[in-house]
C-alpha cells in the first residue's frame, strides 16, 4: 500500500513544524530536536485521529530518535528508530517490505547490530496487518507485536543504542587546511547520521576530480556548527545534496541562492517510496530533484553536474 497523503490544509502547518526540528538537529541541540520531533510526530498523531487515517511518521521518528541516541536516552532512541522502521514497513507495498531494510531506519538497525530476525519479524507482522486490512495508526502497537515473535530485550537494546553513539576515530580535517581553489570544491550535504550514500556520493565527487567538502569531516566546536557549515559552504562552487533523508540541510540549502550555487539534489527510490518532504526542499532550492536508485545511476548524475 502507498502511504497516505497528507491533505493539503495541513501542509503548510507539517512544513513549519519539520522546518524547526531540522533547523535544531543541524544544529546538534538533540535536546531541542528530540523535542521538536517529537512535537511533529504528535501533529501527525493527531491529525490522523482528526482524518481517521494513518500518516507516513518515519522521519519525525528516525531523527528522534539519533536526537535521544545523543543524549544518553539509548533505549528510548532506539525503540524510537524501531518504530519509523514500522512505519517504512507499513508505507511499503505489500509483498516488498524487504525494500525497506535500504532505508535511513532500516539501514541504521543494521549498521548497530539489530538481529535480522527481529527485523524480519516486524515486516512479517507488517505484511500480515496490510493483507487483512488492520493497520495501526501508532507503530507502537505493530512493535509491541513483533515483540510478542521475537524479544528484543533491554539489554540489547542499551547494547545497540551504545554501539550507535560511539564517536568516530578518524581525525577531523580542519577548515583553514583546505587549499583546492573553489572551482573544484564540492559541497557534500544530507543526513549525517545516516552517511552510506554520503560517503559513495563523496567517493564520486573525488574520482571526478573535484574534492569533496562535507561538515561531518571538520573538527568543528559543537556551539559552531551552523556558522562553520555555511563557511564551508561559501568555500565551494558546485553542492550536491542527499535528501532521501531530510535533517541539516535545509539551512544550507536556503543560503545556496546567496552563494550563487545551483545545488544538485539527489533522493534515492525504494519501490514507489516517495518522501513526502521532498516537494519543500525541492522548493526551497528552486532546483528539479533528480532520483536514483543504483549506484551507476548516482555516477552519471554527479558527473554531468559536476562537468556540466
Amino acid at each position: 500500500m502507498a502511504q497516505p497523503e497528507i491533505p493539503v490544509e495541513i501542509r503548510s502547518a507539517l512544513e513549519d513544524f519539520r522546518l524547526l526540528a531540522a533547523a535544531a538537529f543541524q544544529r546538534q541541540d538533540w535536546e531541542s530536536a528530540a523535542r521538536r520531533m517529537n512535537d511533529t510526530y504528535g501533529f501527525l498523531r493527531e491529525e490522523q485521529r482528526h482524518y481517521q487515517t494513518r500518516f507516513h511518521k518515519g522521519w519525525e521518528l528516525h531523527n528522534g530518535g539519533i536526537a535521544l541516541i545523543r543524549l544518553g536516552q539509548v533505549i528510548e532512541g532506539i525503540d524510537r528508530i524501531l518504530m519509523a522502521y514500522v512505519e517504512d514497513a507499513l508505507s511499503a507495498e505489500t509483498g516488498s517490505e524487504d525494500a525497506i531494510d535500504a532505508l535511513p531506519a532500516g539501514l541504521s538497525l543494521s549498521a548497530w547490530g539489530v538481529p535480522e530476525e527481529y527485523l524480519a519479524a516486524m515486516k512479517k507482522v507488517a505484511k500480515r496487518r496490510k493483507e487483512r486490512g488492520n493497520v495501526p495508526l501508532d507503530p507502537n502497537e505493530l512493535l509491541v507485536e513483533a515483540r510478542a515473535e521475537f524479544k528484543l530485550d533491554q539489554e540489547l537494546r542499551a547494547q545497540i543504542g551504545e554501539e550507535a553513539r560511539q564517536e568516530e576515530t578518524v581525525e577531523k580535517r580542519r577548515i583553514e587546511s583546505l587549499t583546492e581553489p573553489l572551482e573544484r570544491c564540492c559541497f557534500v550535504g544530507g543526513n549525517y547520521y545516516i552517511p552510506q550514500n554520503l560517503e559513495l556520493i563523496k567517493q564520486i565527487v573525488t574520482d571526478e576530480g573535484f574534492e569533496p567538502i562535507m561538515p561531518l569531516d571538520f573538527k568543528i566546536p559543537e556551539n559552531d556548527v551552523h556558522d562553520r557549515s555555511l563557511l564551508l559552504l561559501h568555500r565551494c562552487r558546485k553542492a550536491v545534496f542527499e535528501v532521501s533523508s531530510p535533517a541539516g540541510q535545509l539551512m544550507e540549502l536556503e543560503r545556496c541562492r546567496d552563494y550563487n550555487i545551483r545545488p544538485l539534489l539527489l533522493r534515492q527510490t525504494f519501490s514507489g517510496q516517495e518522501p513526502e518532504v521532498s516537494a519543500m526542499i525541492s522548493s526551497m532550492a528552486d532546483v528539479e530533484m533528480k532520483a536514483y536508485s543504483m549506484p551507476d545511476e548516482l555516477r552519471r548524475l554527479i558527473h554531468d553536474y559536476l562537468h556540466g
